[in-house]
């Protein structure tokens, strides 16, 4: 029996030991906090407490749950083991509070100086602004630790009694008073540093530049109501053409009729110096088009290097590529060069792509290679291939600038001819550093026939690093587009209107508006871009948008004056009332079980 009360005592006494080592990392986790955000608010270099602590960036506050996070990092752990276990067999108030302020002082100090090996920190001017930050943070937290227990030793004697449990209590009211004065800080830190949302409508005319970034949950494989498009690219059925362009990793050109019963007639053509098709189709003889009948799919590629796929006009329903991944674009809106036309030109740094659909109709596309790589300060002829597969049989043709010929900035559109063209393998010695394939695809409709329905034929390109330009879309039909899901955005160029939390901003052609948050991108009757959405960070060039609550209160640096006062008297108080008088006394704590 003698034996189970002494473990049970024991139990308590580990407890209580416990609960002291959490309600002092609790409140050491404060100490790196509460060091960064005193000095910007006495910071006098700056208008606003929020720019001398982030200068004006970006910089996402954290959580409630992030910032009690902060109890688990290691050095607190381990400065917090230090200062608890200092204050073992010890009950006097003098001595326990000497015995917290040399443990929190020398641990973290070794932690500071470790943190400084590790991180090869050789500057003077880091340790001495250490020693100097754990010698104020040292007397704050006995400062602290003094007044909780002495709050402890009240709540003892109300209830005139100091057996075990009631002490365990204490324990316990120790542990949730550090955990509140933890969230209390917290609360008040971003009262005067956390930037409050605001919503913003933008809306822009053309010229039009920036960059968005997709919400990246959200990123879909097929566009639905629930998984809207992220492309930027009008979804519903419009007459366009596009250029793309792939720097690195070659470019591929894929076509499927999407159909059992809906076959086309493929015809194609080599030519070099070509940039566009209908300047290609001039050039090329009608004796040089290789055609193939009844296709169902066929697939043309270039390898590794600079190249590029060019269409002509025609209606196509754009959507997002079933392989899309890169989820912030750059992008740029211009006018075309018909009234009432734009063009919209997109870089994407890793992969580009573009997946559309199409009714059975004529499409012509003009897929070519640059024959030229650099190597080091030297540009050199390079052998480029062109892969083209149609129902599933290979055909190889192979492009080599003639070394007799020499090259010249002048650039002449030509056919390379039938020569070699009606075989598996091709090889074509050209005159210029740019050749490829025209490709023409028609559907092999019966005219006798009367056809209600027809599939749509599906077409992907893919390649590495490059631009992807959709022209001449109609700002009309630009409105029947569905709107993008995006949580960052940058715009500058012919902005129109913005209204920030309904009031109307003065709009200059300097503008260049920046913003985090949630948003949605879509177009306006007259085919303006309309941003609209909630921004947890919004900027004008280098001016922030949405002020703290402190700032909303307009306060001003009287009002900081005032708050320090406030706490300043606050702390004196108990001081005066409880720290004091405990250690005047010098009474041992009566809520320490140890």
């Amino acid at each position: 029996m003698k034996k189970r009360k002494f473990d049970i005592y024991y139990g308590f006494l580990l407890c209580q030991f416990f609960c002291i080592f959490l309600a002092v990392a609790f409140l050491v986790s404060l100490g790196p906090n509460l060091q960064f955000y005193f000095f910007a608010i006495i910071d006098p270099g700056s208008t606003s407490i929020y720019d001398s602590a982030f200068n004006g960036q970006m910089v996402r506050f954290p959580s409630l749950l992030d910032w009690l996070g902060g109890v688990l990092s290691i050095p607190v752990l381990i400065v917090s083991l230090a200062i608890s276990s200092s204050t073992f067999k010890v009950k006097s108030p003098r001595k326990v509070h000497l015995r917290l302020v040399l443990s929190c002082f020398f641990s973290w100090c070794l932690v500071d100086l470790a943190i400084g090996i590790f991180d090869e920190q050789a500057e003077v001017a880091y340790y001495l602004q250490c020693l100097l930050a754990n010698l104020a943070g040292s007397v704050f937290l006995v400062l602290l630790m003094a007044g909780l227990f002495s709050v402890l030793d009240l709540y003892i004697k109300i209830f005139s009694c100091a057996d075990v449990v009631v002490k365990l209590t204490a324990s316990f009211l120790l542990v949730a008073l550090s955990f509140a004065l933890c969230c209390i800080t917290y609360y008040a830190i971003a009262f005067l540093f956390k930037p409050l949302p605001v919503r913003i409508q933008l809306y822009t005319a053309y010229p039009a530049s920036g960059y968005v970034k997709t919400i990246e949950d959200k990123k879909i494989k097929i566009p639905t109501i629930e998984n809207p498009k992220t492309s930027l690219l009008p979804n519903n059925s419009m007459s366009s053409r596009f250029y793309m362009v792939s720097i690195d990793k070659g470019i591929s050109f894929n076509f499927d009729a999407n159909s059992e019963d809906q076959n086309y007639i493929l015809s194609v053509a080599t030519v070099e110096g070509c940039l566009e098709p209908n300047q290609a189709l001039e050039a090329i003889a009608s004796n040089s088009w290789r055609t193939f009948e009844n296709v169902a799919e066929f697939q043309a590629s270039f390898d590794k290097g600079t190249s590029q796929v060019v269409s002509e006009t025609f209606p196509k329903e754009l959507t997002p590529h079933p392989l899309e991944e890169e989820s912030l674009t750059s992008f740029w809106y211009k006018p075309s060069e018909k009234e009432g036309e734009i063009d919209i030109q997109q870089f994407f740094s890793n992969n580009i792509f573009l997946h559309y659909s199409t009714d059975a109709r004529e499409q012509i596309y003009l897929i070519t290679a640059h024959l030229l790589e650099k190597k080091g300060n030297v540009v050199s002829t390079r052998e480029r291939e062109l892969d083209l597969n149609v129902n599933g049989r290979s055909y190889s043709y192979m492009f080599n600038v003639d070394p007799s010929v020499e090259l010249s900035s002048k650039v002449n559109c030509s056919s390379l001819g039938l020569e070699g063209n009606a075989q598996d393998s091709n090889f074509y010695s050209v005159n210029v550093p740019l050749a490829g394939m025209v490709i023409v695809v028609k559907p092999d409709i019966d005219k006798k026939v009367l056809r209600l329905y027809t599939d749509r034929s599906q077409v992907d390109i893919a390649g590495g690093m490059g631009t992807r330009s959709i022209k001449n879309l109609r700002l009309g039909e630009l409105v029947y587009s569905d709107p993008d899901k995006v949580d960052r955005f940058s715009l500058s160029g012919d902005i129109r209107r913005v209204l920030i939390d309904g009031y109307k901003k003065e709009v200059t052609e300097a503008d260049v508006y920046s913003a985090t948050g949630d948003f949605t991108v879509a177009y306006t009757n007259g085919g303006w871009m309309a941003i609209d959405g909630t921004a947890d960070f919004l900027w004008n060039r280098k001016e922030r948008l949405n002020s703290t609550k402190w700032e909303s209160v307009d306060a001003g640096w009287s009002g900081v004056a005032t708050i320090i006062g406030s706490i300043l008297i606050a702390v004196g108080w108990v001081l005066r009332s409880l720290v004091f008088p405990s250690m005047v006394s010098n009474q041992d704590y009566k809520w320490k079980l140890f």
